[in-house]
């Protein structure tokens, strides 16, 4: 079953967010200029009506993404997701969400 993530980004994360990250960091950019839910589309057919949710597509499109620009391996971007807020943010996550280890 598609797993869609809420997006949203509560008040407190995003007043970290928004002192913490340069303006002119480069997946502030990417993530003002384009919009990804072009991904829903072209992944829905891969995914089952019935069964567990899967990970949202659009997070792992923007892992992959941040593996090519900062050449990371597959763990190396998970690890640095759990740690660096610019990586959260891109993705959309809040400080306090779980990111787990996973198969890319």
């Amino acid at each position: 079953m598609l797993g869609k993530q809420s997006g949203q980004i509560d008040i407190f994360n995003g007043m970290i967010f928004e002192r913490l990250i340069p303006k002119d960091h480069l997946l502030v950019k990417i993530d003002k200029i384009i919009d990804f839910s072009f991904v829903y589309e072209i992944t829905k057919d891969y995914y089952s009506q019935v069964g567990r949710e899967s990970i949202d597509p659009v997070v792992l499109f923007k892992l992959c993404l941040m593996e090519y620009l900062y050449c990371l391996s597959d763990r190396e971007v998970v690890s640095r997701t759990q740690t660096y807020i610019a990586f959260r943010c891109f993705l959309r996550l809040n400080l306090d969400d779980k990111v787990q280890m996973i198969q890319l």
